[in-house]
């Protein structure tokens, strides 16, 4: 579990300078980088091949169109809004 901890904690980090690199080009509106990173990870994380169902591993086609989806999502509450 500590383990699991620490990887969150860098991959949070590594998403947070991401947002934040985004937002100094003009690419994102972010007000909190190191909250926002945490939200998408969690959103993120049902994607996780052990939150996947058999029926999933079953259709990986399914899967790939709803991470797409899920990705669009997110990514167009971030979009800078001209």
């Amino acid at each position: 579990a500590e383990r699991k901890c620490r990887w969150l904690e860098a991959e949070t980090e590594i998403f947070a300078q991401v947002l934040e690199s985004g937002q100094k080009h003009g690419l994102f509106d972010v007000n909190e980088p190191m909250r926002t990173a945490a939200i998408l990870l969690k959103a993120t994380s049902c994607m996780m091949p052990n939150c996947l169902t058999p029926g999933d591993f079953a259709d990986p086609d399914s899967v790939r169109e709803l991470a797409s989806a899920l990705a669009d999502i997110l990514l167009r509450g971030l979009r800078k809004m001209s």
